[in-house]
C-alpha cells in the first residue's frame, strides 16, 4: 500500500483536493450548486409525473370566470360565507381547507364567523422567514406542541386572520412554501416554529382534522417528523437538512378535480364529488396571483402544492431526502478510489471509467427514486466524475508529456533532435533530402584490431565502448551530430541537420579536442591490459546531401555526397601521411588556423583527381 500511494502520490493528492472541493462545493449553500441540483432534480420529478385523476381531493376555485359572473374580488365577507356554508352544509364535504387569509375586519364578519363556526374546516396563515421582516398582521395561532429549538426555521413576520374570526375557527395553519435560489418552489416547513410557537403546513393541518380532531402528537427526532393523527395512525417523515419536506409532486397539474366557486355558489357543483371528499378552496386566477415555479410546471396554482401533499399522505409516498448522508459521501469518495486503482490511466480507458461511473449513477437514482422514492444528492457524483476525469487528462497529459521528454531526450541519440522534434510535433516523416554545404569528420580507432586480438567479445566490446563514448562526447560537446557509428571508428557532421555558418571549424576543433581525448584514456587502456591507442581524423568540407533515407519499412537519417566520400578517404591517408588529423582545401579555406601543414596532393581510391590535404598537429 505504501509504494502504491508512493507512486500515485500526485494522483491521489488531486483525487483528494476534488473530493474536499465537491464536498465543500455541495453543503455551502451557493447559487450555482443549488441551481445544478434544482434542474437535475426538475428533471428527475417531470419524468416521474403520473396521468392519472385525484378523486379524493377536489380543488374548488375562485378563478376568472368565478370573478367574472359574481365580481371582482375581495367578494363580500356574506359571499364567502355562503360559499363556505355551501361547501360544509349543503355538499358535506369531508375537510374543508381555505387557502385565503383574512387579516382585517369588514362588514358582515358576523356571517363569515357562523360559517367558520365548523368542526371540519382549516384555515391559513401566510410566514415570512425573511430575518429584516418585522411584519405580523393578525393573530397568530400556534400548536401546543413545544417543538422550538427542535425546528430550524425561523418565523419573523407573518400574515394572519382577524382575532374574531380565529375565535370561530382555531384550527388554522400555514400556507408558506420556501422558494429556492432560482425562483421554485420544491419544499415546504411541514412545521414552522418561531418566537411566536409552531404552526403546520394546512395539509398536515387538514389530515389532522380528518381524523378526527383528537389531540396530536409530534415529535421531532434528528431530521425526521414522528406525527401521529389517532391511536392507530403513525407516520414518519423525513426532512431535508433544514428540517424541510420535499414536496411530492407525482401527479400532473390536470390530476386534481377542480370545480369553479360560482357553480358551488349556485349548487350546480356536482354532489357526488364533494361529499365527504377532502376539498381545498382557493384561487387560480392570474389576478390574484396564486402561481409558483415548481418542477412540474413555471405556472402551478399555490392550490395544487397543498393537493399533492394530502395525495401523498393519503398513499404513504414520501420523497425522503438522502437517509444515509454518510454512506452517501463514502459513495462519492469510492469514485477517487477507483479513479486511483483504475489499472489503465490512458484517456480511453478514463473515458470508459467515466462513462461506467455517470451510468451506475444513474441506474442508481432512478431505482432509488421510483422504488424507494429516496432521492440522494444529484450534483455532486457527476460533479466529481468530471472533475476527476479532467484532472485525470490533465494529469495523464503531463505523464505523457514527460514520457515523450524522455523519450525524445534517449532517442535525439540515435537521430537528430530536429527530427525528434517534428516527431513529438506530429508532423510527418518520410523519405526527403536537402542539399547543403557541410562538414564531415571521420574517425577511425588506430589499433583497435590488434588491440583486441585474443581478448573476449566483452572486453573487446568494453573497449569500444568507452572510445566511441570519449568521441561521442567530443562531438556534442562542438555541437556535431552523430550520424554513424563504424566497429571502432564514427561519422560526425557539421551544418546539417541544424544550420551552423562555422561547421568547419567546429568539426576542426573536434577532431584535436578528439585526440586529446584518447589520449587521456592511456591510463585506461594499461588498466584493462591494453595497449595505447591513437584515433586516425579525416575532416572535409563540401556540398551534401542530408535527410531521411529509406522506405516506409525503415527509414533512417543520414548524409550521402562526395563529400562524405572524401572524408572517408582522407582519413586514410593519415596513415601514408604521417599526421593523424587530416583536412580536405575547402575545410582549410573556412578554418584559417595557425600551423596548418600543407600536405600536398595525394591519389586516393576511387577518384580520378587527387586529393590535396593539410595537416593541424606534429608528425605522429
Amino acid at each position: 500500500m505504501k509504494a502504491f500511494l508512493q507512486r500515485n502520490l500526485l494522483r491521489a493528492l488531486l483525487v483528494l483536493l476534488v473530493y474536499l472541493a465537491v464536498v465543500i462545493f455541495s453543503v455551502t449553500s451557493n447559487a450555482l450548486y443549488q441551481n445544478i441540483e434544482g434542474v437535475l432534480y426538475d428533471g428527475l420529478i417531470k419524468r416521474s409525473l403520473e396521468d392519472q385523476t385525484e378523486t379524493r381531493i377536489v380543488l374548488v376555485d375562485i378563478d376568472e370566470k368565478s370573478l367574472s359572473t359574481e365580481g371582482a374580488w375581495p367578494w363580500p365577507r356574506a359571499k364567502l360565507a355562503t360559499l363556505i356554508n355551501r361547501l360544509t352544509r349543503d355538499y358535506q364535504v369531508g375537510v374543508l381547507g381555505i387557502d385565503i387569509v383574512f387579516p382585517e375586519a369588514r362588514s358582515h364578519d358576523e356571517q363569515l364567523i357562523h360559517a367558520l363556526h365548523h368542526d371540519n374546516l382549516v384555515m391559513s396563515q401566510v410566514l415570512d422567514f425573511n430575518p429584516d421582516s418585522s411584519n405580523q398582521t393578525g393573530q397568530f395561532v400556534a400548536i401546543p406542541e413545544k417543538l422550538e429549538g427542535k425546528i430550524k426555521s425561523s418565523i419573523t413576520g407573518y400574515i394572519a386572520n382577524h382575532p374574531s374570526l380565529v375565535a370561530a375557527q382555531p384550527n388554522v395553519a400555514h400556507i408558506t412554501p420556501t422558494i429556492d435560489l432560482d425562483g421554485k418552489v420544491r419544499r415546504i416547513y411541514p412545521i414552522a416554529c418561531g418566537p411566536m410557537g409552531c404552526t403546520p403546513t394546512l395539509s398536515l393541518k387538514m389530515l389532522d382534522v380528518m381524523h378526527g380532531g383528537a389531540p396530536v402528537k409530534r415529535e421531532k427526532i434528528g431530521r425526521t417528523l414522528n406525527t401521529e393523527w389517532s391511536a392507530n395512525d403513525h407516520l414518519t417523515l423525513h426532512l431535508d437538512q433544514d428540517d424541510q419536506l420535499l414536496i411530492p409532486f407525482a401527479l400532473k397539474t390536470n390530476a386534481f378535480t377542480s370545480i369553479p366557486a360560482h357553480e358551488v355558489l349556485h349548487l350546480n357543483a356536482p354532489r357526488d364529488l364533494l361529499k365527504n371528499a377532502i376539498v381545498i378552496l382557493g384561487s387560480t386566477s392570474m389576478g390574484l396571483g396564486d402561481y409558483v415555479a415548481t418542477p412540474v410546471s413555471n405556472l402551478t396554482p399555490g392550490l395544487t402544492l397543498h393537493a399533492e401533499i394530502i395525495s401523498a399522505f393519503l398513499d404513504n409516498r414520501f420523497i425522503s431526502p438522502n437517509p444515509h448522508p454518510i454512506g452517501f459521501w463514502l459513495s462519492l469518495g469510492m469514485v477517487g478510489i477507483l479513479f486511483l486503482i483504475w489499472p489503465s490511466k490512458s484517456p480511453r480507458a478514463l473515458f470508459g471509467w467515466a462513462v461506467l461511473i455517470s451510468f451506475i449513477f444513474i441506474v442508481t437514482t432512478l431505482a432509488l427514486f421510483y422504488f424507494k422514492k429516496i432521492i440522494i444528492p444529484l450534483a455532486p457524483i457527476p460533479l466529481m466524475t468530471l472533475l476527476t476525469l479532467f484532472l485525470g487528462l490533465i494529469l495523464e497529459s503531463i505523464t505523457t508529456n514527460r514520457q515523450l521528454k524522455l523519450v525524445a531526450s534517449q532517442f535525439s541519440r540515435f537521430i537528430p533532435e530536429s527530427l525528434v522534434k517534428r516527431l513529438l510535433k506530429g508532423r510527418d516523416v518520410s523519405p526527403s533530402t536537402k542539399k547543403r554545404e557541410l562538414t564531415v569528420l571521420v574517425a577511425d580507432m588506430r589499433g583497435f584490431t590488434t588491440a583486441s586480438e585474443g581478448r573476449d567479445s566483452d572486453a573487446v566490446a568494453e573497449l569500444a565502448q568507452k572510445c566511441l563514448s570519449a568521441l561521442t562526447d567530443v562531438v556534442y560537446r562542438h555541437g556535431g551530430t552523430i550520424e554513424k557509428y563504424s566497429g571502432d571508428g564514427l561519422m560526425a557532421v557539421w551544418g546539417a541537420p541544424n544550420f551552423d555558418p562555422h561547421h568547419a571549424s567546429h568539426a576542426v576543433e573536434a577532431g584535436m579536442d578528439m585526440q586529446k581525448a584518447i589520449l587521456n584514456l592511456k591510463d585506461w587502456f594499461i588498466a584493462h591490459d591494453f595497449k595505447p591507442m591513437r584515433v586516425s581524423i579525416g575532416v572535409n568540407t563540401g556540398e551534401g546531401s542530408v535527410g531521411v533515407f529509406g522506405s516506409k519499412a525503415h527509414l533512417a537519417w543520414t548524409a550521402h555526397g562526395d563529400a562524405v566520400n572524401v572524408a572517408s578517404r582522407i582519413e586514410q591517408l593519415t596513415r601514408q601521411v604521417g599526421y593523424d588529423l587530416l583536412m580536405g582545401e575547402r575545410t582549410q579555406a573556412l578554418y584559417g588556423g595557425l600551423n596548418v601543414i600543407d600536405c600536398g596532393e595525394h591519389s586516393v581510391k576511387g577518384r580520378s583527381g587527387q586529393v590535396r590535404v593539410f595537416a593541424i598537429e606534429n608528425k605522429g
